[in-house]
C-alpha cells in the first residue's frame, strides 16, 4: 500500500460525514464545487438521493471544518471491500491549504481500517491540481472514460422488459461498469427502460427530457440503430463516463454526438 501521508497548514477538525444532517452536507457539497467546469447544485433530497444510488458510506465519509464551520467533504461509497470517492470539495475561501489533502488521506485511513482494499474515483483530465493530489497518494490511472451528448432526432425504439435487456447486457459484459452504472447503482433507480436490436442492449432511463443511458453492449451496426432508436426518447441523450474506445464512441460522432468531457479512472490498493 503506498504510504498516506498527512498534515495540512490550516488546523482544522475531521469528523464523519454522519454527524451531519443532508441539508448541511448537500451546502457543503455543493460549496465545494464551485467555480467547477460544469454547475454542481445539491439540496438535501437530491444530496441522499445520490448517497443511496451510490451506496455512499456516511460513516466513512469525511468532513473538515476550521473553526467549528464545515469546509470540505470527501463522500466515499462502499461496496463489499470497494468504497469509491464520489466526490470532494474544498469550499473556495478554504482552497490552497492543505485542507482536501488531510481529509481525504482521512477517509482513506478510515476506508483502510473499516476493510476496504481497493478505492477508485474519477477526475477531469483538466483538473491537473486534483490528479496531482491522488497521484501523490498513490492512485494510479486505470483508464480513460468520455461524457457523450447526443440531441433528438428520427428513431423508432425498440423498448424491452429492463430485466431482459439486463440479463443480455451482464452475459456479455468484458470490462466493469463505471460505479455510477454498476448494476448496484442501477439496482437503485425506478423507471429503467430496456433497448434491444439484433445484438445490441442498453439500459436507459428518461429523467427532465433527458435519455440518461446507464448500461449499453453489442455490435457496432446493431449498436448504431439502438442509439438512433434511443435518442427518439427524448430531448437529448447522454452517456456518462462510457470507456475510451469503446465501439458506441464512434457512432455517437457520427450521428452528430458532441464529447463533453474526458476523465481518468484511478484506483488505490489499501491492502
Amino acid at each position: 500500500m503506498a504510504a498516506l501521508p498527512s498534515g495540512t497548514d490550516a488546523p482544522v477538525d475531521i469528523s464523519p460525514a454522519a454527524d451531519l444532517d443532508a441539508e448541511t452536507l448537500a451546502r457543503l457539497f455543493t460549496a465545494g464545487y464551485e467555480g467547477y467546469w460544469f454547475h454542481i447544485e445539491l439540496d438535501a433530497v437530491a444530496f441522499s438521493r445520490m448517497a443511496t444510488v451510490s451506496d455512499a458510506d456516511l460513516t466513512l465519509s469525511r468532513v473538515a471544518s476550521v473553526d467549528g464551520e464545515p469546509v470540505a467533504i470527501v463522500l466515499l461509497a462502499r461496496r463489499g471491500s470497494e468504497g469509491w470517492v464520489g466526490g470532494m470539495g474544498v469550499a473556495a475561501p478554504h482552497r490552497r491549504r492543505g485542507i482536501g489533502r488531510a481529509v481525504l488521506t482521512n477517509t482513506l485511513e478510515a476506508a483502510r481500517d473499516a476493510g476496504i482494499e481497493r478505492v477508485t474515483l474519477e477526475v477531469l483530465e483538466q483538473n491537473h491540481p486534483a490528479r496531482e493530489l491522488y497521484e501523490g497518494l498513490g492512485f494510479e490511472h486505470v483508464r480513460d472514460l468520455e461524457v457523450w451528448s447526443l440531441p433528438n432526432g428520427p428513431g423508432e425504439p425498440r423498448e424491452v422488459d429492463a430485466a431482459r435487456a439486463h440479463a443480455w447486457l451482464r452475459a456479455r459484459r468484458e470490462d466493469p461498469e463505471p460505479w455510477q452504472r454498476d448494476d448496484a447503482s442501477v439496482a437503485h433507480l425506478e423507471e429503467v427502460r430496456g433497448l434491444m436490436v439484433d445484438s445490441a442492449a442498453a439500459l436507459v432511463r428518461i429523467a427532465g427530457g433527458r435519455v440518461g443511458v446507464l448500461q449499453l453492449a453489442g455490435q457496432p451496426d446493431a449498436l448504431r440503430e439502438l442509439l438512433t432508436g434511443a435518442r427518439a426518447l427524448g430531448e437529448s441523450l447522454v452517456v456518462v463516463n462510457l470507456p475510451a474506445g469503446h465501439p458506441a464512441s464512434a457512432i455517437l460522432e457520427a450521428l452528430g454526438g458532441s464529447l463533453d468531457g474526458r476523465q481518468h479512472e484511478l484506483e488505490l490498493r489499501l491492502s
